[in-house]
Parts: structure tokens; C-alpha cells; sequence
């Protein structure tokens, strides 16, 4: 008997030790832990779980349109309609700011617009295929100064297919690289937008 003695006694100790861990940790409450989950998605912006590029190469349509984001220079705005079986775009660019702000164009294109399907994938861009000439042109916008474009996309997908009925999302993106009076680069975000539409 006394040659289990000692494994006893060590299991025992190990089982102390053991129960005294257990009852020091915190105690645990699945309500509490829920409502920090909670707090803690609250905290994320919705664009967190995105990517910022999809695998093709093509921005995701809603990387730039954090809640807390404020444009201080810049505003951009999308309009859309039908019009004879296309859709029209009238696309502009407003300058906010109370001073002079540049617009750097390095090409002759003036703005490019991509077009994505209710669920945020890609259909087509309207820059695709196209050649544009390597002149760098400035504009510059004065305080409540606006450049407008119309732009129209025909319905039809990158492959040329007819896209289906349903609700559309295009973003426009003005293709300038723009600063302030003071040389401080305006936030790319300010050069492009959203809007959303439907196909009958």
C-alpha cells in the first residue's frame, strides 16, 4: 500500500491546483460577450470586409464611400436615365472649397465609368479597349466652379451580351489627379461616385 502512496497524494495536488485555476479565471457571461462582438462590428466600417481589388484588376465599386467620409474640396455626382434604350450619365464635378482647385488630366480622357450587377460584380467599363491621346491638360475649377460630362452606356455587358433586367451600380471616376491653390493633393475619393439604376 505505501508504494501507491506518493502517485495518490500527487494526484490529488494536481487536482487542487487544477480546481483553483479554474475558479480564479473570470467568469464568463454569454451576454456580455455577444454585446462586445456587437460594439465591435459596430466599430468596422462596411467597407472592411471588401477587398480592395478584385481578382480581375477592376476597383471594388464601394472601397471609397466610407460612412465618415466627407469630401473638403471636390464633390462628384452621377445622375442617371433612359434614354432611347440606353443609358445616359450626366456625370460632374463641383469644386466646394471657397478657393481655386487644379484638375491634372494626363491624358485626353476626361472620366471613365465601370458598371456592376446588384451583388457588386463586374459587367463592363467603358474605358476598356479604348486608346486616348498622351496630352496632359489642367483645368482649373474656381470656388462653386463644375465640369459636367455625358457619357451613355449601351445595356451591354463586356462580352457584348445584352445584360439582363435587374438593378445596376456605376461608379464614375473623373480621371485627374487634383490639387489645391496650395499644392496639397486632393483626396481621390473626391473624384468619383456612385449612383444606382434599373434596366426595364
Amino acid at each position: 500500500m505505501k508504494k501507491f502512496r506518493l502517485p495518490i497524494v500527487l494526484a490529488a495536488g494536481l487536482l487542487l491546483a487544477s480546481a483553483a485555476a479554474i475558479f480564479a479565471l473570470p467568469k464568463w457571461d454569454s451576454r456580455n460577450e455577444r454585446m462586445e462582438e456587437k460594439v465591435e462590428e459596430e466599430k468596422r466600417p462596411f467597407v472592411k470586409k471588401l477587398n480592395i481589388r478584385r481578382p480581375d484588376g477592376m476597383p471594388n465599386p464601394f472601397l471609397p464611400f466610407q460612412k465618415d467620409f466627407k469630401p473638403e474640396h471636390l464633390e462628384s455626382a452621377v445622375q442617371t436615365a433612359e434614354e432611347n434604350g440606353r443609358i445616359r450619365l450626366d456625370i460632374s464635378v463641383q469644386n466646394i472649397s471657397p478657393a481655386p482647385v487644379r484638375l491634372q488630366f494626363p491624358t485626353s480622357q476626361r472620366y471613365d465609368f465601370l458598371i456592376f450587377g446588384e451583388k457588386g460584380e463586374p459587367l463592363y467599363r467603358w474605358s476598356e479597349g479604348k486608346a486616348f491621346l498622351q496630352v496632359i491638360n489642367e483645368v482649373e475649377l474656381e470656388a462653386g466652379g463644375r465640369l459636367s460630362f455625358t457619357a451613355y452606356w449601351d445595356g451591354k455587358r463586356k462580352n457584348g451580351k445584352k445584360a439582363e433586367k435587374g438593378k445596376y451600380l456605376v461608379k464614375v471616376i473623373i480621371t485627374a489627379k487634383a490639387k489645391t491653390s496650395e499644392g496639397k493633393t486632393v483626396d481621390s475619393r473626391e473624384l468619383s461616385a456612385t449612383g444606382r439604376f434599373s434596366l426595364p
